[in-house]
């Protein structure tokens, strides 16, 4: 008989967003690096890749100037599927295909930095559909009423939310899909992966995921990410 691995699943590579900076915030350093219940923002994404059975590998993909920064965090919280700390590009697309380029798995699974509360069993959702549809992504169902407003800022029409998703991270794609995506595809003004593999004609399964799986984007959004995170932890 020959032997198999732990798991008979395709190999996964997380590739870590971080090269944004905290421009936003009023901020100099890396909005990344903010502390939240005693761990830097991107620890808390970090930790929940690493206790998934289904991500064999981690990049992190940052700023030059972070480089160190983030191999000393990935050291301090045991973060031991960590196989490379690279340097960002111009824009986030380029960051995110540095970050293909040199990942090993099947898969990959793309996720902001800046989204500390995701929680593993998402993650585990997203990989397992991807694994089927080779492209899928998390988000959450639109409940609010849209309104779509004008140059002159008045409500120009009502936005029909039916079948309407707030998108998230991570989203993963089977490896090949997405390098054709980034090599065909016209990534200027692209606000996240799946639009280029929309581009190419590809489709994405979207999975439910909820709310609290928010992006530090503002400064208030660290006291909300610091109340999700706390009840999380309980």
């Amino acid at each position: 008989m020959f032997g198999f691995s732990k798991k008979h699943n395709p190999s996964v590579t997380a590739i870590v967003a971080a090269a944004g900076n905290g421009t936003r915030m009023n901020i100099k350093n890396s909005k990344q690096l903010i502390e939240i219940e005693d761990m830097p923002v991107i620890a808390h994404s970090l930790c929940a890749f690493q206790r998934s059975e289904l991500i064999d590998e981690i990049v992190i993909v940052t700023r030059e100037s972070d480089l160190l920064v983030m191999a000393d965090i990935a050291k301090e919280f045991g973060i031991s599927k960590v196989s490379h700390i690279i340097k960002g590009g111009e824009t986030r697309t380029d960051s995110v295909k540095n970050g293909i380029d040199c990942a090993k798995g099947d898969f990959v699974a793309i996720h902001d930095g800046a989204r500390p509360c995701i929680k593993t069993e998402h993650i585990d959702l997203t990989v397992k559909k991807a694994f089927e549809t080779k492209a899928a992504a998390l988000g959450c169902p639109v409940a609010d009423t849209l309104k779509k407003v004008d140059e002159n800022g008045f409500i120009a029409t009502t936005v029909d939310r039916n079948n309407m998703w707030q998108i998230q991270t991570p989203q993963v794609f089977e490896k090949k899909l997405i390098k054709k995506a980034y090599e065909t595809a016209d990534t200027n003004g692209a606000t996240d992966d799946c639009m280029l593999v929309e581009a190419i004609g590809e489709r994405v399964a979207m999975v439910k995921g909820d709310k609290s799986n928010i992006k530090v984007t503002l400064q208030e959004d660290v006291g909300l990410a610091t109340a999700i995170l706390k009840e999380m932890n309980k």
